[in-house]
């Protein structure tokens, strides 16, 4: 599992450089509940990004967001709320359902 490196967005302007996914283990990236995800697919379908639960809910279970992107197309998620998805050193996880995509995680 890689920690994908997140990107400060300021009034100045950011240069974003998405990461492509490791589609193996998944990623992780720090989040502070103002971490958007930006999602590149040109994989030729449509692929699931799933953001990992870590928290059980008041039914004592652990719900994962699932984020579907198209096939060339991009898109921002989030921000993700850290008490239901944050691990216990800050970290969002994701899983991917298909090897190829490129993302971001960037901080408003």
């Amino acid at each position: 599992m890689a920690e994908l490196n997140v990107i400060a967005a300021s009034e100045a302007g950011a240069e974003v450089t998405l990461a492509t996914a490791d589609d193996g283990a998944g990623d992780s990236f720090e989040n502070d509940g103002r971490t958007m995800l930006e999602i590149e697919n040109s994989t030729g379908g449509e692929v699931d990004v799933t953001v990992k639960g870590q928290r059980n809910c008041n039914y004592g279970e652990k719900h994962d967001l699932v984020l579907t992107v198209a096939d060339a197309s991009t898109k921002v998620y989030g921000p993700f709320d850290p008490h239901w998805f944050n691990d216990g050193q800050g970290q969002a996880h994701l899983e991917y359902s298909a090897a190829g995509l490129t993302l971001a995680p960037i901080k408003v």
